[in-house]
């Protein structure tokens, strides 16, 4: 299976083994180079819970290597809280064959069920069935080393785009033992991307993560309360995991359940506010 073997992660990842042993190597060495201090599985901070979460065995779990699969992920939201807010599915292919033969609508959002961040939007366009072959040849644990991705099978799913948007703004909600504590969104991922941290009760943060911080005020989506719901109940088996939702305000769909944001490697904004977050998530 392919990966990017680009970029000096990329180097590292293709010596090391593919093996708990290796997946440790490369997660424990990338923390320290990222955040330049060594992990600890006692220290209640951010990132140092993300990798955690991350190299522990639970990230084997059935239920997040089932819903790390944005295909099954459907499944479980509509056996959970109900088909309203799952993402209409035009089609999922799994073969190049496939992909050649399916007649794409004018419009649309297609993205690898397996992979993570990767996603084509098309609106009066054409596919790009170059770039849709070779995410069946991907594998994002061997980029990440993220062991819920490592036997996922290659799949593409096709959807219509949501609310009549290219550009359209995520809500993700962090949740620690099944309740939420914490709402992230990403703004203009594809044109501008910025980033913005929310109480659960919409009070606006001073810190970002990875991304510049949102300077602009955003208005409370009318649907909060009813997402954080359901955020509760798609977590309550989980100890630390990402609830992803997109919502025009009034309406929402679920995007997809994300058990190691950024595999870890994302620095606060300022690094001081790591300290405000992970208050924020498990105080």
């Amino acid at each position: 299976m392919g990966y990017n073997r680009k970029g000096f992660w990329g180097q590292v990842s293709r010596v090391l083994p593919k093996t708990e042993f290796g997946d440790l190597v490369y997660s424990w060495t990338k923390f320290i180079r990222v955040h330049r201090r060594f992990p600890s599985r006692t220290r209640m901070l951010f990132n140092d819970q993300l990798y955690n979460s991350k190299i522990a065995p639970e990230i084997l779990n059935p239920l997040r290597t089932y819903s790390t699969d944005k295909e099954f992920f459907k499944r479980m939201v509509a056996a959970e809280v109900g088909s309203q807010h799952v993402v209409p599915t035009l089609a999922v292919l799994q073969t190049e064959a496939e992909i050649d033969d399916f007649d794409f609508p004018a419009s649309f959002c297609a993205k690898p069920t397996h992979m993570s961040g990767e996603v084509a939007i098309v609106r009066g366009g054409l596919p790009d069935k170059t770039q849709m072959k070779k995410w069946l040849k991907m594998n994002h644990y061997l980029i990440s080393r993220e062991a819920n991705y490592k036997y996922l099978s290659a799949k593409i799913i096709v959807e219509p785009l949501i609310f009549d948007q290219e550009d359209i703004s995520d809500y993700r909600i962090f949740c620690f033992m099944g309740k939420p504590k914490l709402i992230c969104l990403d703004i203009g991922k594809y044109t501008n991307y910025t980033r913005a941290f929310f109480s659960t009760d919409w009070i606006k943060q001073s810190f970002s993560l990875g991304y510049p911080l949102h300077e602009g005020e955003v208005q409370k989506p009318d649907c909060l309360d009813e997402m954080l719901e359901v955020a509760a109940i798609l977590s309550r088996d989980l100890n630390f995991v990402r609830v992803d939702f997109y919502t025009n305000g009034k309406q929402f769909y679920l995007g997809e359940l994300t058990h190691a944001h950024a595999s870890a490697s994302q620095r606060f904004i300022p690094l001081s506010a790591e300290m405000r977050a992970s208050e924020m998530v498990f105080g």
